[in-house]
């Protein structure tokens, strides 16, 4: 995971899922159809195709998705950016560290969206763990997780504390942004 981002892993319902040194290994659990996924993604009002331009190839461009309204951007990417016939095992949701309230609730509102068609449950990666996205204390701990990252951030960059007000993409984009380019 990223310092420029705040990431959510989705697996399949039944996997078993160990968590070790930011490492997520999950055993079993039916892959989910790249066409269902595809479809139970684009349902979600303001998403749409994406391609991150840090990406070096163009031959898997069919696994990224963005949730874009104007005032936050939440990224998604299937099968970490690899397309396989067998179905999808993961889905990562993820949106920048920079980014507003809303735009973490937005994140969520996706995971829990995508949690029930497709029959996933959540991990939050700065946690650890796995999340229950209905249970009002545990998306508390992941949103508390959420600003001290938020807060760790600026710190590292000598920034004042949400200076940064635009809706920003991760990865190569969000450090470009950063710098001004």
């Amino acid at each position: 995971m990223g310092m420029e981002s705040y990431n959510f892993l989705l697996v399949p319902y039944d996997s078993q899922v160990t968590i070790e040194d930011d490492v997520v290994d999950y055993v079993g659990g039916e892959r989910i159809p790249f066409s269902k996924a595809v479809e139970a993604i684009l349902s979600i009002k303001w998403i749409r195709a994406y391609v991150p331009p840090d990406v070096a190839t163009r031959k898997n461009i069919e696994c990224y998705y963005a949730y874009s309204d104007g005032t936050g951007i939440v990224e998604i990417e299937i099968n970490a950016g690899i397309f396989e016939m067998e179905g999808i095992e993961e889905i990562s949701v993820r949106l920048a560290v920079t980014s507003n309230e809303e735009t973490f609730k937005v994140a969520i509102s996706i995971c829990k969206i995508l949690n029930k068609q497709l029959r996933m449950k959540t991990i939050d990666m700065r946690l650890g763990e796995e999340i229950d996205v209905t249970n009002d204390f545990r998306l508390r701990t992941s949103q508390q997780a959420f600003e001290k990252k938020k807060r760790k951030f600026y710190e590292m960059y000598s920034l004042p504390y949400n200076c940064i007000t635009e809706p920003m993409n991760c990865g190569k984009a969000f450090f470009e942004a950063l710098r001004g380019k």
